[in-house]
C-alpha cells in the first residue's frame, strides 16, 4: 500500500476544506473558540504538507515500490547471459575432452585384450584361471568411460540450468514486490526440476556402468 499517496489525498482534502471555510467565513465575525479551532486546523494542514514535502525530498515513499532501473536490469541480463555462455562452453569442452579420452582408453583396452588373447592362444592354458581375463578389462574400461561421460554430461546439464536461472532472475528485476518474488521462485523451481532430472539420468548411467563392470 502506497501510504504517501493517501497522505497526498488527505492534504488535498484539507486544502479544499480550508478554501471553503475561507470563502464562507471570510467576512463573518467569529468567536475566539471557533477562531482557535480554525487556526489549529490550518496549522495541522501546514504540518501535514511540510511532512509530505520532506518525505518526497528524502525519497521515503513509505510502502511504495520504486520503479526498476531498466538500464541496470538490461546490463545485468547481458552479464548473466555472457557468464552463462562461458559456463556452458566450459562444461561442453570438458564433456568433449572426456569423450575423446574415453575413446582412446577403450581402443587401448581392446588392443591389449586382443594381444592378451593371442598370447593365451599361443601358450598352454595355465593350471589356474586368469584373475583378470582380457574381456573383463574391456568391460571395466567401458564401465569407467560410461561413468565419466555421465558425470561430464551432468555438469553440462547443470551448467545450462544455472545459466538459464541466472538470466531469468536478472530479468525478474524488471518487476517489483510480490511479482518479482514470484518470478524468482518460478525460475528457481524450473532450475531445480531440470537439475533433478539430470541427476536422475546420471544415477541411471552409473547403475548401468556398474552392471557392465560386474
Amino acid at each position: 500500500m502506497c501510504t504517501i499517496w493517501e497522505m497526498a489525498e488527505t492534504i488535498r482534502a484539507e486544502e479544499q476544506r480550508e478554501r471553503q471555510n475561507n470563502a464562507t467565513h471570510h467576512d463573518a465575525p467569529v468567536s475566539k473558540p471557533i477562531a482557535a479551532e480554525r487556526a489549529t486546523v490550518k496549522d495541522a494542514g501546514v504540518i501535514l504538507r511540510a511532512t509530505f514535502v520532506a518525505l518526497l525530498a528524502g525519497g521515503a515513499l513509505g510502502g511504495c515500490q520504486r520503479a526498476p532501473d531498466m538500464a541496470k536490469v538490461d546490463a545485468d541480463v547481458q552479464k548473466a547471459q555472457a557468464d552463462g555462455e562461458k559456463k556452458v562452453a566450459d562444461a561442453q569442452a570438458k564433456l568433449d575432452k572426456v569423450i575423446a579420452e574415453n575413446r582412446k582408453d577403450l581402443v587401448d583396452a581392446q588392443v591389449d585384450a586382443r594381444r592378451d588373447a593371442q598370447t593365451a592362444t599361443a601358450n598352454p592354458a595355465p593350471a589356474t584361471p586368469v584373475a583378470n581375463p582380457p574381456a573383463d578389462k574391456v568391460a571395466r574400461t567401458e564401465g569407467d568411460a560410461m561413468q565419466k561421460s555421465a558425470d561430464a554430461q551432468y555438469d553440462l546439464d547443470k551448467a545450462r540450468a544455472d545459466a538459464s536461472y541466472d538470466v531469468a532472475t536478472a530479468r525478474c528485476e524488471a518487476q517489483t514486490g510480490d511479482a518479482e518474488k514470484a518470478c524468482k521462485e518460478t525460475a528457481k523451481a524450473q532450475r531445480d526440476t531440470v537439475v533433478a532430472r539430470a541427476k536422475s539420468r546420471n544415477d541411471v548411467a552409473h547403475q548401468r556402468a556398474g552392471d557392465i563392470k560386474g
